[in-house]
Parts: C-alpha cells; structure tokens; sequence
C-alpha cells in the first residue's frame, strides 16, 4: 500500500512530462499547419520572378544564379504565327501580339517578338525582334526580356516584358499590355506582363528565391499520428493513475495487456497466413501431379 502511494506521490511529475510533450506536439502541428495554409495562400497569388539570369541560353530561355533555368519554350508557336494574339491596351487603342523564342510576321520582318496594330488592324509595328531578347533583373520589377526593334516609321520601339511566376497552378497563361508607350526621343518604349507557371526558375530554389516550400502533407501526417499517440499515452496514464488509482509505471500505460500481446497476435496472424499460403500450394502441386 504504502509502495503504491509512493508510485502515485511520484507520478505526477511524470504525467506532467507526457502532458507538455503532447501540447508541444500539437503545438508545432498548428503552427506549421497555419505556415502552410499561409504559404498556400502566398501560392494562390502571382510571384514576380525575381531571380537572376547570368547565362541567356535563347531568346526565351536563362539560367539562374541559382542553378534553375526559365524557359518559355512552352508558349512559344513556330511558323511566324504569334502565341499570344489581339491583347487589348488599357486605353483600346491598339492591338498587342507576342511570341516567345521563334520570329513571327510583322511590320516586314519575319523575326518579330512583339506586334502593335492599330484597332483596324491596317497598320502594324516592329515592337521587338527574337535577335534583340536579353533578359535583365530589375529591383522592383523582377526578372525583365526585353525587345527592341525599328518599324516600318523609322520609329524605335523597345518593349519590357515583366515575368510574372504563376504558382497557382491554374495553367493559364496571360500576356497583359500595361500602357500603349512612352516616347523618349526616337524611341517608344512598351510594358507589359506575362503571367505564367512557365516564368517560374525550375530546377533550382522557388520564386521567393528559397529552398523548399515547408513541410509537406507527408510530414503534417507524421507529426498528427505521432502528436495523438502522445495524447492517448498521457490521457490513459493520467485515467489510470488519478482516476483507477494504479501505481505508475508500465501497467499505467493504456490498454497495456492489449499492447502487451500485439506481438503475439501478429505471430500468430503471420504463422496462420504462412500456413494458409502452403496448403494451397501444395494441393495445387497434388493437382498438378494427379494429372
């Protein structure tokens, strides 16, 4: 009697431990599940690409200071068709075309990249050839290709085209001309955006140039399964010990007989398997060998 009270006098300690690890388990389950579903919101939104091209490979393709590699390939049409057809500017006023690394038909060239028509489609302008594409970092804007090209008014048009990294997994792909130009002498220079998975570094770390995007779904299963065994290990000790009075130790563990013949019954259930497996080998060999 008195050893078994002296197990109780002790026990509390012990049961405050598997308490604490349980709420510290499940603490660090609604953490990161409340860091995930903020990063998923983050995912549902378009993320400028900020990333750094130190070796253009095409027209349409870099590769990052990272490792990873943009390519734009994807978008891309062959056959002096433009990808990306009719955009309207924010005013109306024009036309707007673009494809990425193969030259389209436009104003006399066959090279184009990017096309401006008028809204009846009766005058168009060089806005950038595939041979002038370079890609360049930009502070605010991320990661830039820029075009230039001199059309059929002797005019020079220079186009900035913001890549936008699409993380939404929606597949879309948007070009949106942002203005119909900014004449600065000769020369008139174009913005637009592209939204697309396709403007995302692959290959390398993720658009907001870190490495891995949190745990995964794989890791929030381990750490619920583990945080519920540590619950039902500190609800039955404390059942068992404050409520039915036994003494701490393993006979405190919940359901312990049960866990206790786990083993036996999973040799059992193995032997029974195993046993059932030759019998229907064997009386398929006795079949075989009766014919």
């Amino acid at each position: 009697m008195q050893a078994a009270k002296a197990a109780v006098g002790r026990s509390p300690s012990a049961v405050t431990a598997w308490l604490s690890l349980a709420l510290i388990c499940l603490s660090i389950g609604q953490t990161q599940a409340a860091n995930n579903s903020s990063a998923v919101h983050r995912e549902d939104r378009a993320l400028i690409s900020n990333v750094n091209c130190v070796k253009q490979l095409s027209s349409c393709s870099c590769e990052t200071d990272s490792g990873g590699r943009v390519d734009l390939s994807p978008l891309a049409k062959s056959g002096g068709v433009f990808a990306f057809n009719d955009k309207t500017s924010p005013s109306g006023s024009f036309f707007y075309y673009y494809n990425p690394c193969y030259g389209a038909t436009c104003d006399g060239s066959s090279d184009a990249a990017v096309c401006q028509k008028t809204n009846d489609k009766l005058q168009e302008y060089l806005m950038g050839t595939q041979a002038s594409a370079t890609f360049e970092t930009d502070a605010t804007l991320g990661l830039l290709l820029k075009y230039s090209g001199l059309s059929g008014d002797q005019l020079t048009r220079e186009t900035h085209l913001q890549l936008v990294c699409d993380t939404s997994g929606s597949g879309e792909d948007l070009l949106t001309p942002l203005d119909d130009g900014q004449s600065s002498g000769s020369t008139e220079l174009y913005k637009m955006s592209l939204l697309s998975r396709h403007c995302c570094a692959t290959g390398g770390p993720g658009p907001d140039g870190g490495g891995g995007g949190g745990m995964s779904g794989g890791d929030i299963l381990l750490i619920i399964f583990f945080c519920l065994i540590a619950v039902y290990l500190a609800a039955g000790i404390v059942i068992n010990v404050a409520i039915r009075r036994q003494s701490f130790g393993a006979q405190a563990l919940p359901n312990a007989e049960f866990w206790v013949s786990v083993p036996g019954l999973v040799r059992d259930g193995a032997l029974f398997s195993y046993g059932w497996v030759k019998d229907g080998i064997n009386k398929r060999r006795g079949n075989y060998e009766s014919v």
